[in-house]
């Protein structure tokens, strides 16, 4: 077995593994308990956030992949809990995000769960990866 392959088996990254994050700003002192991104969830989000504008180019909504990546992997606040959007006036999880957290503050997240999952680039960079 070759010294990399080794590591690799030695330091999986444990999708059960929990992170805190803390966003600053107005959330300064909240945390936010979230897990890395799995393979399958990533291919998934990147082939829902990807669409063919008019022209035929690809393009990634940014804006739907950090909202998913939220929704998938942030388990508290869980934005999914059915009671809390409906004690929020919301129908959906992700109107229930978009009434708690500024646009901003999702993206911010979104990138720190990016982190965790191996994507140590900029947003910009993610997009251009989704895209191919």
């Amino acid at each position: 077995m070759s010294k990399v392959l080794g590591f690799l088996r030695l330091h999986k990254e444990d999708l059960s593994s929990r992170n805190e994050v803390d966003l600053g700003g107005r959330l300064t002192g909240q945390t936010f308990t979230v897990r890395p991104l799995s393979y399958a969830e990533w291919n998934t989000i990147q082939k829902q956030s990807t669409v063919i504008d008019r022209s035929g180019a690809t393009q990634v909504d940014t804006g739907a992949m950090f909202e998913r990546i939220v929704l998938a992997c942030c388990q508290e606040p869980d934005f999914s809990r059915k009671e809390d959007i409906e004690e929020e006036g919301c129908l959906t999880p992700k109107e229930f995000l978009h009434a708690l957290l500024l646009p901003g503050e999702i993206v911010d997240l979104g990138k720190q769960i990016s982190r965790m999952s191996g994507f140590d680039k900029s947003g910009t960079e993610l997009v251009e990866e989704a895209k191919n």
